[in-house]
């Protein structure tokens, strides 16, 4: 594999049919990566993701991406991504959130996120087009 992340990788998992993988690093990048060429094809910003998983239309497991920097939690939708990763355009996020604090942790559960801070505040969100 070409490239890497400037920091302690801390998470990584294989989407989309496992011809692709995910890392989450502590140098506040989200990677995708080409599993079968073993290079980098897209890079978002954050240093905690998570991903909303659920069959969609195109069967794909994977129907967003949401990624956290400082106190911006950020939404992609992986559909939208994987074409823009493929014309070489970055794509925006579908949703953003602004917490009152630093984001630490997420996690989501059908159309409920819940967003963790550094200095204990708990948000929870409720994103009705996660499972459309």
């Amino acid at each position: 594999m070409t490239g890497g992340h400037s920091d302690i990788v801390w998470w990584v998992e294989f989407i989309n049919d496992d011809t692709q993988a995910i890392s989450c690093c502590f140098d506040k990048t989200t990677r995708i990566w080409d599993a079968a060429l073993g290079r980098q094809v897209c890079q978002r910003a954050g240093q905690h993701l998570t991903l909303v998983e659920g069959l969609s239309d195109e069967n794909t497991r994977i129907r967003h991406i949401l990624t956290a920097r400082n106190d911006t939690l950020l939404i992609y939708d992986f559909a939208q991504e994987r074409q823009h990763v493929q014309g070489g355009a970055a794509a925006a996020p579908a949703a953003c959130f602004k917490a009152p604090q630093p984001i630490t942790a997420m996690r989501c559960h059908g159309v409920a996120i819940c967003v963790g801070c550094d200095r204990g505040a708990v948000c929870l969100l409720s994103a009705p087009f996660l499972t459309a």
